[in-house]
């Protein structure tokens, strides 16, 4: 599929707090502890690193930290088994912003990197998601001093008390993450929005439409941008603005699906017409020797230039937790030629 004339791509801009290349750092829970990160784990994306581990040049301008699951398994995005729960969020604020947390160490590895580049002015754009208010949750926790549970499941009460109790949530999450934020001693580090995590509208919930439009007023109001990257064919994805987010990605989800290159076509041409940017999409699997998962990763890159949205375009980067810090110190070349692909892509250099 060649290049739609119909649409435009979303540019780095205002809309996106400046910011051209987002990578997503999985931070929540796993049993194996990847979601923990280290200083020295950042530096491959904030920078562009040699063979040898120097630093060379800037890389990656946001941060994107989100989590799929709490330490209690239960899902940050809609699940009909597992809903989070304010313990649930607690955590994960706890986590991000602890002294040994993830921005702490994103923090030192811009601070070591800026001093390496010679350029101590820098700073790294950060996003933090919100976790998705699942509309079957019964007993979120308390949050006030009336020592009473919140519901959010309108066949329990009423759709407007479960609104309204959704709203008191986000409300003190995002609390809490501002007043932890202005708290924290993160120089090198610049707050510029926040990430609805669920990947798509769920049309079935009453309300479901307002709660995002008023989350997005409320996020603006504290002077950030409001962030959104659905799903391929998402419900209501070509409505993100009218929803009242920022900016907006969508998933090709061509990597994890038996599609062909098209897919990326077809995904680019609908973001496109939406006026969305693009995520780009890995996983380990892009290691493995029959070469099928690299042609699909390749797919991605080849397809900036192909179908437009390399260069200014606004863009996400999915790489399972991290694939790209595998990458960069592979000892075997081609393991390590999968980072310097996706560098040269974000320079503007890719050639298949």
């Amino acid at each position: 599929m060649e290049r739609s004339d119909s649409g435009a791509f979303l540019r780095s801009g205002e809309q996106t707090a400046g910011i051209n290349n987002l990578m997503l750092f999985y931070n929540g829970h796993y049993k194996n502890d990847a979601g923990v990160w280290r200083k020295e784990q950042f530096i491959p994306y904030i920078s562009y690193i040699d063979a040898e581990g120097k630093p060379l040049e800037w890389l990656f301008d946001g941060a994107l930290f989100l989590a799929k699951w709490s330490y209690s398994s239960n899902g940050f995005e809609e699940s009909e088994e597992h809903p989070n729960d304010q313990k649930d969020w607690q955590w994960y604020l706890d986590k991000t912003f602890a002294e040994s947390g993830e921005l702490s160490a994103l923090n030192e590895a811009m601070e070591e990197v800026a001093l390496k580049l010679a350029d101590p002015e820098h700073k790294m754009k950060v996003v933090l998601m919100i976790p998705y208010p699942a509309p079957n949750q019964q007993n979120f926790g308390e949050i006030s001093d009336d020592n009473k549970s919140l519901c959010f499941d309108h066949t329990i009460v009423s759709a407007v008390e479960a609104t309204r109790n959704k709203q008191k949530a986000l409300e003190w999450y995002i609390g809490q993450l501002l007043e932890r934020w202005e708290n924290a001693d993160l120089p090198f580090l610049e707050l510029k929005a926040l990430y609805w995590m669920n990947e798509a509208v769920n049309t079935s919930v009453p309300y479901e439409e307002g709660l995002i439009g008023w989350t997005g007023d409320m996020v603006r109001a504290k002077g950030l941008k409001f962030f959104w990257i659905p799903y391929y064919r998402a419900s209501l994805y070509w409505k993100w603005k009218e929803l009242g987010f920022d900016a907006a990605a969508m998933q090709p989800n061509h990597f994890f699906t038996k599609t062909g290159e098209s897919r990326v076509g077809i995904a680019a041409n609908m973001a496109k017409q939406a006026g969305m940017g693009v995520e780009i999409e890995v996983d380990s699997r892009v290691f493995e020797s029959n070469g099928d998962f690299r042609a699909k990763y390749e797919n991605y890159l080849a397809g900036g230039a192909r179908y437009g949205y390399s260069g200014e375009v606004f863009k996400g980067y999915y790489q399972d937790v991290k694939l790209l810090f595998d990458a960069a110190y592979a000892e075997e070349p081609e393991k390590r030629q999968i980072y310097d692909l996706t560098y040269q892509f974000i320079k503007g250099r890719y050639k298949r």
